[in-house]
């Protein structure tokens, strides 16, 4: 018994291998590759209309009604909704229409508070009021109110320039006294030239206004232009006497200052 044993094993030791078994790996190699190689070919032939279904359902999710992820920049401010027929923006005030017209309003203000000037017999024939680019001018004629040649007021001008110096002390804006003369040359007197001439005058009637009726110096200017700014024709004896005055100049006052009234 045990000697069959040992020769069935001394048989299966001498019997050689097997040559065979590689073909099963080999078959297994061939088969996944057919599969690999059938799987690519099918997926290069893939049916047109599995294809346009995909891009349908693609172009569907994009234009769908949620609000698309925003691009700004972070810290960049988000630009307004533009307004709609029904919701117009409002109008914009222009500053230069605003200022023209309450400039407007306060020429007229000041025009209704001189021109009671006018009807004062003390002034009358004396007195020509005019409009002016700045404000209001009040012509003093040189005849009426100084001497040839003298910067003094003449005797018999005080209630004239007391009516003036009451309505400009209530007056909130500037006011310009400003001397004129013809082009006759000045010969002796105290003044050299037509320009201290003209200055002196001016600056006499700023004195007066303000020692005498209480207008605010700071409201007040003085200056002179000699025969520079003639507004009659100097070869006539009519125009050289228009050409001699004093103009005072009232400007109104700021119409956005607080104060003016």
């Amino acid at each position: 018994m045990r000697r069959s044993r040992t020769r069935r094993r001394r048989r299966a030791a001498e019997e050689p291998s097997s040559t065979e078994r590689w073909a099963v790996s080999y078959a297994d190699f061939i088969t996944l590759l057919f599969a690999f190689f059938t799987t690519l070919y099918a997926m290069s032939r893939t049916d047109q209309s599995s294809l346009d279904l995909v891009a349908e359902a693609l172009r569907t999710a994009f234009e769908h009604d949620d609000p698309p992820i925003s691009t700004r920049p972070v810290g960049e401010c988000p630009e307004p909704p533009e307004a709609t027929q029904d919701e117009q923006p409002p109008e914009e005030i222009d500053p230069r229409k605003a200022w023209t017209e309450a400039e407007r309003l306060a020429r007229l203000r000041l025009q209704d508070r001189i021109a009671h000037l006018v009807r004062q017999p003390a002034l009358a024939g004396r007195v020509v009021i005019s409009p002016d680019p700045r404000g209001v001018r009040l012509t003093l004629g040189a005849a009426a109110f100084f001497e040839p040649g003298d910067s003094r007021l003449r005797a018999g001008t005080g209630e004239a320039m007391a009516v003036l110096g009451d309505t400009l002390a209530r007056h909130d804006g500037e006011i310009v006294v400003e001397g004129h003369t013809d082009d006759t040359p000045v010969r002796g007197g105290p003044f050299r030239s037509n320009w201290e001439l003209s200055t002196a005058r001016a600056t006499e009637v700023v004195a007066m206004f303000v020692d005498r009726y209480a207008v605010p110096p700071g409201r007040l200017s003085a200056a002179g232009y000699a025969e520079h700014r003639p507004i009659a024709d100097n070869r006539t004896a009519t125009g050289r006497a228009n050409n001699r005055r004093v103009d005072i100049v009232v400007i109104p006052a700021d119409p956005l200052d607080g104060d003016a009234r």
